[in-house]
C-alpha cells in the first residue's frame, strides 16, 4: 500500500513538473558533469550526454567520491573492493555514452563524508575541482541539486560553487536531479520552485540511457549473498522516461 501511494504521489508531482517546466535548449559547447558518486552521471545526465556526444560535443565527468559506502555491512564487498568496482563500472557506463576513459576524472573522496570533510581535505577538493574545471574549459557545469534530498548531493553543489568562485563568470551552472526524481516530496518542491525547471527530451535514446545505467551493476543487481539490489527497483524505474530536468542557477 505504501509503495502504491508513493507511486501515485510521484506521478502527480511529475505531471506538475512537466506542466511547469520550460523546454531545455542544451548548450552546444563543452560540458562538465560533476557526479558525487559513480552512477549519478547516468541517472541525471545520460540523455544530455547522449544527445551532446551525437552532435559532436565535448564532455568530461568528474566523480567526487569513490562510491565505497554503498554496501555497508556486506560480507564480501569491502569498501576497497567497491571503490575499484565502481570506478570500473563508471568507465564502462561512460563508454556506452560515447566518452573515453580520458574524459573521466576520479577525485577519490571518501563516500558518505562529503558534507563533513576536514578543512584541509575540503580545501584540497575545491582546489582539485577548480583545476579540472579550468582544464576542461566548459561552457556549462552540471552538478546535483541543493534540493535533491541528499546531503552528499548538496555538498557537491557547494564544492562546485567554491571551485567556480575564481574562474570565469561566463561558465553557466546547472543543477540536475537524482533522488528528487524518486521522492514525491522533493519532486513537488522542485516543481513549484522558481526559477522553473527545464525539461530535456531525448526521444528514442531511452534504451541507450538504460544500457549505460546497467553498467553500474553493483547498484542495480543483487550482490550475493544479498538477494536484492541496494537500489530498489522503483528507484531505477523512475529513470526510465526519455526526459531529464535541469535548473539553471547563478552564483550567490
Amino acid at each position: 500500500m505504501k509503495t502504491t501511494a508513493r507511486r501515485a504521489l510521484r506521478f502527480a508531482a511529475l505531471l506538475l513538473l512537466r506542466a511547469r517546466a520550460l523546454p531545455f535548449a542544451a548548450p552546444a559547447g563543452p560540458l562538465l558533469i560533476v557526479a558525487p558518486h559513480p552512477d549519478d552521471e547516468c541517472l541525471g545526465c545520460a540523455g544530455l550526454l547522449l544527445r551532446h556526444r551525437r552532435t559532436g560535443g565535448r564532455a568530461r565527468i568528474v566523480f567526487l567520491t569513490d562510491g565505497s559506502a554503498s554496501h555497508p555491512g556486506h560480507p564480501v564487498l569491502n569498501p576497497q573492493t567497491l571503490a575499484t568496482r565502481r570506478s570500473a563500472e563508471a568507465i564502462e557506463a561512460a563508454r556506452r555514452l560515447g566518452l573515453d576513459p580520458d574524459d573521466l576524472v576520479f577525485l577519490g573522496l571518501p563516500d558518505g563524508r562529503l558534507p563533513h570533510l576536514p578543512k584541509h581535505q575540503h580545501a584540497d577538493a575545491v582546489r582539485r575541482l577548480a583545476h579540472e574545471i579550468g582544464r576542461a574549459a566548459p561552457e556549462s557545469v552540471f552538478v546535483t541539486s541543493l534540493r535533491d534530498g541528499s546531503s552528499e548531493h548538496a555538498a557537491a553543489r557547494e564544492l562546485v560553487d567554491e571551485a567556480l568562485a575564481g574562474l570565469p563568470s561566463a561558465i553557466r551552472r546547472f543543477e540536475y536531479l537524482v533522488w528528487a526524481v524518486y521522492s514525491p516530496r522533493h519532486l513537488l518542491r522542485i516543481a513549484l520552485a522558481s526559477p522553473a525547471p527545464r525539461r530535456l527530451r531525448f526521444p528514442g535514446l531511452g534504451p541507450a540511457k538504460q544500457h549505460a545505467l546497467a553498467a553500474h551493476e553493483s547498484q542495480f543487481l543483487p550482490s550475493p549473498p544479498w538477494p536484492d539490489a541496494v537500489q530498489p527497483r522503483d528507484f531505477a524505474n523512475a529513470f526510465s522516461t526519455e526526459e531529464e530536468y535541469f535548473i539553471e542557477y547563478h552564483s550567490r
